[in-house]
């Protein structure tokens, strides 16, 4: 016990004393913080009670559809904690300079792992806390919940949930170290993220949301009835259908049927959460020397055999260096190209299920809903994989930035060469998932043409805001590239990036009406959208460019 205790007081002091730095820049940054996170609580608080307000009064689905919808938004939150906290995880738990420290101290491997855990899932879930809390008072807002309710949902309810998503994947992250002895690690990451994708695609054909609602509004007017006859027997045992139950029951009023789903959802977090820890007790240490050994055999390979300074260039010596240098930087962390490629699967399925997606033949007030609903969904994408690659390129330049301020190199173009690999790869997933959107609303051209130029701006826009933000908040003493996404100037990156989505969807609002509503596109709409969105684009890139530029320039 005291040897955790000395770790907790370790992490304590780290904490407070990163937090009362003394520098105004500091200070700024702080206050800017929670004026962002404070905006970005209360805007979501009212989203949250609007949309309830609206589709159960306005349009009227009933609570055990609403209920159901809930429960798949709940089932993505699953996956996204869990390959989060087994992304981050590697990090905390196998690469932290604190580690290193530790094993030099008669300080049992458990202990560590137990105060590394906590410390992984609450800094890689801290934003997530933050949206859900909010989303929470907004929906129990409108059915007048009181305080107990918040404190059992919050505290009883989704806690223990997402402890269970992030105890199930770091079991399963220990798991594929320890098989890494035996079959090679590129594999077993493979067949980590395909059976996460086949599960994702096996709980969404199930349950299948077109179905539901139809077999649902047949009984209209009467659909707030409980039609669990209509639930796969699958999501009997999905976490993600305790929770929405337990909420659907709440509101009812049945304690008896809210109870009997909280003990089945404790019960199974506390099977987890020993499961877990059983198997750390047994692997932990074992795995961290795996974790050492697979680091210097992939380092081995990959200086041997990638992107060689021996072999002859087109390119100019320094724009050769840059590059090279940057795609090492790249692809010698393992959790950078693993993550990018489940972030490119991920973008694929959702390609090719709008791809079979018909909705040409719904309301005209329905289309523009979709539309605009996909678009933003694509923004937010877009936003997602900026934030994790191109926010942390700055900092990656690390402690060592000295010898390239030293250097007869202009920073400026150092800033531009950042800007320019990550502008095209950016821009070119965007086009993409722009081109699929456009078959569900049967590949007119006109539509393409709009979503190809709004596309195009979005991306400007999200990569200068990335790019700035991660240089206004560079932080070199950090070496993993997921802890710098992660960070307290990453998340208020991502909170602004949601404010740029309602913007640029509200640009594109009235031409699509319009279009939707008399199958006409209009060309005067066309260019006042396409001028106002260049404008901003522009002047927000501007800035946001001038802004990371001049920070990169002041640092060391």
């Amino acid at each position: 016990m005291g040897d955790l205790l000395l770790i907790l007081k370790y992490k304590i002091i780290s904490i407070f004393k990163s937090a009362f730095d003394s520098k105004w820049g500091s200070v700024l940054k702080e206050l800017a913080s929670i004026i962002v996170f404070t905006g970005f609580a209360l805007s979501t608080f009212i989203s949250s009670n609007y949309a309830t307000a609206y589709l159960l009064a306005e349009a009227k689905i009933g609570l055990f559809l609403f209920h159901r919808v809930l429960s798949m938004l709940l089932f993505i939150l699953f996956i996204l904690v869990s390959l989060g906290n087994m992304i981050v995880a590697y990090s905390t738990l196998y690469k932290s300079k604190d580690i290193e420290f530790f094993l030099t101290t008669p300080i049992k491997p458990i202990k560590i792992y137990t105060v590394k855990f906590l410390d992984n899932f609450f800094y890689s879930s801290s934003t997530m806390f933050i949206f859900i809390l909010a989303i929470l008072l907004g929906y129990g807002s409108y059915f007048g919940k009181n305080l107990g309710f918040y404190l059992f949902s919050f505290f009883g309810v989704i806690v223990p949930f997402m402890l269970l998503s992030a105890s199930f994947s770091i079991a399963i992250l220990m798991l594929i170290l320890k098989l890494s002895k035996k079959i090679d690690i590129r594999k077993l990451v493979i067949i980590a993220g395909s059976l996460y994708l086949a599960g994702v695609y096996l709980y969404f054909r199930s349950t299948n949301p077109m179905k539901l609602f139809t077999e649902v509004m047949r009984y209209y007017p009467y659909i707030d009835q409980y039609f669990a006859n209509l639930d796969p027997s699958i999501a009997l045992y999905l976490p993600n259908h305790w929770v929405a139950e337990i909420f659907y029951f709440s509101v009812r009023g049945n304690q008896e049927m809210v109870l009997r789903y909280f003990l089945i959802l404790i019960s199974a977090t506390f099977g987890m959460v020993l499961v877990n820890f059983g198997i750390a007790r047994k692997l932990y240490f074992e795995t961290l020397f795996i974790a050492f050994d697979l680091k210097n055999r992939l380092k081995r390979k990959f200086e041997v055999e990638f992107l060689s300074f021996y072999k002859k260039s087109i390119l100019n010596p320094q724009l050769e260096v840059f590059i090279k240098r940057d795609l090492k930087l790249f692809f010698r962390e393992p959790s950078q190209w693993v993550h990018l490629l489940i972030m490119l699967l991920l973008v694929l399925i959702f390609m090719a299920s709008l791809v079979r997606m018909r909705l040409y033949k719904v309301e005209p007030q329905l289309l523009s809903l979709a539309f605009i609903s996909i678009f933003s969904f694509n923004v937010f994408l877009i936003a997602s994989i900026v934030i994790r690659f191109v926010y942390p390129v700055i900092s990656l330049e690390g402690l060592s930035f000295w010898s390239v301020k030293s250097s007869p190199v202009k920073l400026s173009l150092l800033y531009l060469h950042k800007f320019i690999i990550s502008f095209f790869p950016i821009l070119i997933i965007s086009e993409a998932i722009a081109y699929a959107s456009v078959f569900p609303f049967g590949k007119d051209p006109n539509i393409g043409m709009l979503i190809t130029f709004m596309t195009f701006f979005v991306a400007l826009t999200y990569v200068s805001l990335g790019l700035g933000m991660g240089g206004y908040f560079a932080n070199y003493s950090e070496r993993s590239p997921v802890r710098i996404a992660s960070s307290r100037g990453a998340t208020m990156t991502l909170l602004f990036g949601l404010v740029l989505i309602s913007i640029f969807a509200g640009i594109i609002f009235l031409p699509i009406t319009y279009y939707f509503q008399f199958l006409k596109f209009n060309i005067e709409f066309f260019n006042s959208a396409m001028i106002v969105a260049s404008f901003i684009s522009v002047t927000l890139s501007i800035l946001f460019n001038w802004l990371g530029l001049s920070s990169m320039m002041k640092d060391f």
